[in-house]
């Protein structure tokens, strides 16, 4: 197809069935503006359709599909596979893929039963993200891992074939991720285990200002924001109660209605 013949939807379509990472996607992007600067400059076209779209527009829609109740309890039975412990830390927090791997040891307390992590936005940068009890377990194996072996991270990326670990970054997830799901019979995407934690949590009925601070959503409200920093405030300072006593109860024990051995479907 010659440059004049091109438009927007063509140019949307190249970066919606591109299957590398959102960097590369804006990368791509970025040639397409530096192509028609080229075409303007030497009058091949009058218009440049690569500023016409965004690469947040050119995205597909991907429908969350949330885990079973089945699916976490496989989970829990193939726990010995590679990642699958962090999936399901991902599914017991509510983390972001990308958070879960930013996650630092100096930014765990296992003993007050929460790390403090997170990206992307103001409201999800540096927040507080309870330990339901069913992961602290694993989770502290995994930490004693991190600490014993000097990593500045929790969760990292094991190069079996090169016998090193490094950081993980999103795309090399999403290989693995995509790989382990394929192993066990499941079919997810990687930010399935948070849109868990928050069907969850909806289904439940928890407060929507605390799952929105667990979580990393902005809330509108000031006063409220507020008073719920505030919560959160007390809860470190007493290193055992969150909110209330309900609303720990709801966060550690209803929250996955189940222990990992004991899975009950709703």
């Amino acid at each position: 197809m010659r440059m004049r013949d091109l438009r927007v939807e063509h140019l949307e379509g190249v970066i919606r069935d591109c299957t590398a990472g959102e960097s590369t996607k804006a990368r791509i992007k970025s040639m397409f503006n530096m192509m028609y600067a080229y075409c303007m400059k030497h009058e091949i076209v009058d218009k440049n359709y690569a500023a016409l779209f965004s690469v947040a527009a050119a995205k597909a829609q991907i429908e969350r599909t949330e885990f079973t109740w089945t699916e976490i309890e496989k989970l829990w039975d193939n726990i010995d596979m590679p990642y699958v412990d962090t999936v399901l830390f991902a599914i017991y927090s509510g983390c972001h893929p990308s958070e879960v791997f930013g996650l630092e040891v100096d930014n765990v307390y296992i003993a007050e039963g929460y790390v403090v992590g997170g990206i992307k936005t103001e409201a999800g940068i540096e927040r507080v993200i309870p330990l339901h009890p069913d992961i602290i377990e694993l989770f502290t194996i995994q930490y004693n891992t991190a600490v014993s072996n000097g990593w500045k991270y929790v969760f990292m990326n094991n190069e079996y074939n090169k016998g090193t670990y490094t950081h993980m970054t999103y795309d090399a997830y999403k290989g693995k991720f995509s790989r382990l799901m394929s192993s066990l019979g499941m079919k997810h995407f990687p930010a399935d285990a948070r849109h868990t934690f928050i069907t969850c949590a909806k289904e439940r009925n928890m407060n929507e200002y605390l799952l929105k601070l667990i979580v990393g959503h902005a809330i509108e409200d000031v006063t409220e924001k507020t008073y719920t920093h505030r919560k959160i405030q007390q809860f470190l300072r007493r290193q055992r109660h969150w909110i209330s006593n309900q609303q720990m109860f709801f966060v550690f024990y209803f929250l996955f209605h189940t222990t990992k051995k004991s899975a009950a479907i709703p």
